[in-house]
């Protein structure tokens, strides 16, 4: 046997256990009560909780890693193109607020597309978009799009590891 201190403490009963229900007068509404023996410290609750606050911490390290991948499969795919794309139709009997499905946008033939994107400034910056460069300037599009949600998710979860890090540094120095 290890002489983890974590392991060594006996894991408390499920939250199941710990709360006995308990009717009241009024209208026999369940209201939770503790039970005697868990008004006294436990030291194995919180070994336990902070077993369960490790186990967490490291499956966000893990999906950390794992985006970290992701995130360079993405990049070394091809190039990726932070904008989108519109088109406008030359054929002035149809317009394309009168088309209900994307197909049918797409079979029009006096339609020019453009990409656009936002400069420096904030500004919308568009460029002519020829229909042979179609597939890669859309390939290239949701490349972006995949890449912003990875790093969005990252982000995320480095931020939950910082605050969870505070957490536990403002509550060091009250316990000491």
């Amino acid at each position: 046997m290890d002489n983890d201190p974590i392991n060594s403490f006996q894991i408390p009963p499920p939250p199941s256990k710990i709360y006995q229900a308990a009717t009241s007068e009024k209208g026999g509404a369940i209201v939770a009560k503790l039970k005697g023996q868990y008004h006294q410290p436990n030291a194995g609750l919180v070994l336990h909780m902070l077993q369960e606050l490790q186990y967490l911490l490291n499956s966000w390290q893990n999906e950390i890693l794992e985006l970290d991948q992701n995130i360079a499969v993405v990049r070394e795919s091809g190039p990726i193109v932070a904008g989108w794309l519109e088109a406008e139709s030359n054929n002035p009997d149809c317009s394309l607020g009168s088309l209900e499905t994307i197909p049918e946008i797409l079979q029009q033939q006096n339609l020019d597309y453009q990409l656009c994107s936002l400069d420096e400034s904030g500004e919308i910056a568009a460029r002519d978009c020829p229909q042979p460069e179609m597939f890669g300037i859309s390939k290239a599009l949701a490349r972006h799009q995949q890449l912003r949600q990875l790093i969005d998710r990252k982000s995320n979860l480095e931020a939950n590891i910082k605050h969870t890090l505070a957490t536990l540094v403002h509550l060091r120095m009250e316990i000491y």
